[in-house]
């Protein structure tokens, strides 16, 4: 799958942090499942880019995108062309964390 170049996607220095810590938790699981997770990720980051707007408002300005076979979710809002992940918070957890974490974007 091809990225949109009409919009460019990064993610921020805490939705990395994210990343490592459910990668490193992954890979305590079982062998090879870290990888498995950060593929996903890409798949799941590459379609955000192709269509940005397709993803529900969940407050705000915030989308979300849930990932396919992880429980995790993907928060990020767009700018002119520039789509921000803030968060890859797992589907238990509460939402409200975002609110702050884009307050302080």
């Amino acid at each position: 799958m091809s990225s949109n170049p009409e919009f460019t996607l990064q993610f921020s220095e805490i939705s990395r942090e994210d990343v490592r810590e459910i990668g490193l938790w992954y890979r305590s699981q079982v062998s090879g499942l870290d990888e498995r997770f950060v593929a996903n990720l890409g798949r799941s980051a590459l379609k955000i880019q192709k269509n940005p707007y397709s993803y529900p408002i969940c407050f705000g300005v915030i989308r979300v995108a849930l990932l396919n076979r992880f429980p995790y979710r993907i928060y990020y809002f767009i700018e002119d062309r520039l789509i921000t992940v803030i968060g890859v918070i797992h589907t238990k957890r509460t939402p409200k964390l975002i609110r702050k974490r884009y307050r302080n974007s």
